[in-house]
């Protein structure tokens, strides 16, 4: 559980209290045997890589990568139904199911 909060966590938009998790997330994931040498490796480069960047530079790839790229974007919604008026009265109904 602690690992999927952790991949989870990389996934936020970056702000400090996220680099300032950085070396908590990279132990979660070391300590993980399920993952595997390679995936953990993998996320570690991801993890290395927000280190090495500016917190605006990370905002500005989290910007192009997940909000400007319909393709790519985080939710479920965008990639139904994009910026079209049926997007709102579907979420709508999500709601009233649960």
């Amino acid at each position: 559980m602690q690992t999927i909060k952790a991949l989870g966590a990389l996934l936020l938009y970056p702000d400090e209290t996220l680099i300032g998790a950085l070396d908590e997330i990279q132990a979660i994931i070391d300590a993980d045997p399920l993952l595997g040498p390679e995936r953990a490796a993998a996320v570690g480069r991801c993890i290395a890589g927000m280190r090495d960047q500016g917190l605006l530079d990370l905002q500005e790839q989290y910007v192009q990568t997940f909000d400007n790229s319909p393709k790519q974007a985080l939710y479920l919604f965008q990639h139904l139904y994009g910026d079209s008026p049926e997007r709102g009265p579907a979420m709508a109904d999500l709601i009233g199911l649960y």
